[in-house]
């Protein structure tokens, strides 16, 4: 799919997926339309993890490559991880599909921070380009 569309519309694509899977189990009242949703949210997350681990290259100077895809790892381990911290302490101050609506808020702002903050060409580093403050190099003698 990345051949044939950029790696922002996958990502937004996979965001809405994202969306309509949390949606479903919120309002499945059968297993298969439980199990629908479900595969649909994996889906959504885990190739939304990917093409953006993906596009952080692209996104930052060449010095902070690493770092950025680190981080971006780790906002989507947490991101992981807060999901289910979510659904499983929300039921008890509301309904599990009120939760479930809740928790689809944030794949949401994902959705609509990628239509609306999209990078474009004069917003990218150059690919050498560094930021920060320059790296020391030791020189042994």
């Amino acid at each position: 799919m990345t051949g044939r569309f950029t790696g922002w519309q996958v990502s937004t694509g996979l965001a809405a997926l994202t969306v309509i899977g949390v949606l479903v189990v919120a309002v499945s009242t059968g297993p298969i339309p439980f199990i629908v949703g479900t595969a649909l949210t994996v889906w959504g997350f885990a190739g939304a993890q990917a093409v953006l681990v993906s596009l952080a290259p692209d996104l930052v100077a060449a010095d902070d490559r690493h770092t950025a895809q680190g981080l971006l790892n780790f906002m989507n381990a947490l991101g992981g991880g807060i999901g289910p911290a979510a659904v499983a302490g929300l039921p008890g101050l509301v309904p599990p599909p009120v939760a479930l609506t809740v928790l689809a808020a944030l794949p949401l702002a994902g959705l609509v921070l990628s239509l609306t903050r999209r990078p474009t060409a004069d917003r990218r580093p150059e690919p050498d380009a560094t930021r920060g403050s320059p790296r020391r190099q030791s020189t042994r003698i």
